[in-house]
């Protein structure tokens, strides 16, 4: 008897055929997604990019972005790829949120670039990294832009963000933002330290929220690449070495990190939620990551919790979420023990000077006039040039602004000494994975 194999089309982007996770002939470790696009009738499912911002006008994204929703909450501005950024690896220009944005959805199909993993949806530019503007001072570190765009997230339904960065220092802010958030799926980048979490903690993804899905990177041959983390929270695998992506001024680029591991990941769960969109994140997460729904790779079996790689056909065929393996309850892992203030001052003595900032984050204890007390600890000399710049209402705490880091620092130590004062914590930046 003959059985017929349906050849399946592949889209006819110029360089498809250089993107070895979407279709991978050598040896089929691959995300498995020709097949969903060949079948997928779901609706659109918004996913927020936390990074560096992106460049709007690039041939292959200026159709793919829903720019009525981007913001810069780093500058506080619409535009999120300004061109007066002063140039670091955190800047709009250095590519990192271009890059991540068309690995999720570049335009397919239009005979040039590369090919998105989603069509369905957008994805909305969120600019929580970067560096100071050339001519002005408006600047905010990155845990405080952060759990802005998580506030702004949740108000515009945006269901999905895609978190390609991270520090080695906890935030309880942080923490306490994404927490609350959990009608969101946050999709972090392990990390590059070729470090098992367990032992070498990294943040947001070593929160351990249920409503966080954490994502190593693979190699060609389907193995854990040699620069990922993996262990402790890592739910999952996808491809992160040698990733074609978009890339400013109309250019691609190859790229490798768990940062380019995530968006795949933030892709098909946009496109999971997107196909039943009745689901909850929690529910969206034990899908994609359920042991009968990834490809299973022997060498991964002991470095994520799902013992294997993304498959986008397996989670899609997937009616319905299962708990067999692990069960999620947005259980609150309190990583900072009962005495928070003395926590965070033993992060703050190993933290490392660069991502460091003159802002703190304070939260102050109930009844407590905030600007009133401020200016009390100035009268008594305590404290010295302090400027309320920001207020995170998700979590009820204020972003102050100092001369300097050595100010903050010590800001930092009255503040935790006072009952008036729940927590103080410096406002740290976060890197690109």
């Amino acid at each position: 008897m003959e059985i017929a194999i349906e050849e399946l089309p592949a889209p006819n982007d110029e360089f498809f055929n250089e993107q070895w996770s979407l279709f991978n002939p050598l040896n089929g470790i691959d995300i498995n997604i020709i097949p969903v696009w060949k079948n997928y009738k779901g609706s659109n499912i918004t996913i927020g990019v936390a990074d560096t911002g992106v460049d709007y006008q690039h041939p292959d994204l200026i159709n793919r972005l829903d720019m009525s929703l981007a913001y810069n909450f780093t500058h506080d501005m619409k535009d999120v790829f300004p061109e007066n950024e002063k140039s670091s690896a955190s800047s709009a220009r250095a590519g990192h949120g271009t890059h991540v944005s068309g690995i999720i959805s570049a335009q397919s199909n239009n005979n040039q670039g590369i090919a998105g993993i989603t069509s369905q949806g957008s994805v909305v530019p969120l600019k929580v990294l970067g560096s100071r503007l050339t001519d002005t001072s408006v600047y905010n570190g990155s845990i405080a832009a952060f759990v802005k765009a998580v506030e702004y997230a949740k108000a515009n339904d945006i269901r999905i963000i895609n978190c390609s960065f991270g520090g080695a220092n906890p935030a309880v802010t942080e923490q306490e933002a994404m927490y609350q958030a959990n009608d969101i799926l946050f999709v972090i980048a392990a990390g590059n330290s070729g470090s098992n979490l367990a032992d070498y903690p990294e943040y947001p993804a070593s929160y351990y929220h249920d409503n966080s899905l954490v994502v190593a990177a693979q190699n060609m041959e389907g193995n854990l690449a040699a620069f990922s983390n993996y262990g402790g929270p890592t739910d999952i695998a996808a491809p992160g070495e040698s990733i074609i992506s978009t890339f400013p001024n109309s250019l691609y680029l190859y790229n490798s990190g768990t940062s380019m591991a995530a968006p795949v990941v933030s892709a098909v769960s946009g496109l999971v939620w997107g196909n039943a969109p009745y689901l909850t994140a929690l529910e969206v997460k034990e899908i994609v990551t359920d042991v009968n729904n990834v490809t299973l790779v022997d060498s991964l079996s002991n470095k994520v919790h799902s013992g294997g790689m993304v498959n986008a056909f397996k989670a899609m065929m997937s009616a319905e979420p299962r708990t067999e393996s692990r069960r999620f309850e947005n259980k609150k892992r309190d990583i900072f023990g009962e005495n928070l203030k003395s926590s965070i001052d033993s992060y703050l003595q190993k933290a490392d000077e660069a991502l460091k900032t003159n802002q703190i984050i304070v939260k102050f204890a109930a009844g407590v006039n905030a600007e009133e007390y401020i200016n009390t600890l100035e009268k008594e000399e305590l404290l010295t040039g302090v400027h309320f710049i920001d207020y995170l209402s998700s979590v009820d705490a204020y972003v102050l602004q100092l001369s300097n880091m050595e100010e903050a620092d010590k800001a930092i130590t009255a503040l935790n000494n006072s009952n008036n004062i729940l927590y103080a914590e410096p406002n740290y930046l976060r890197e690109s994975n």
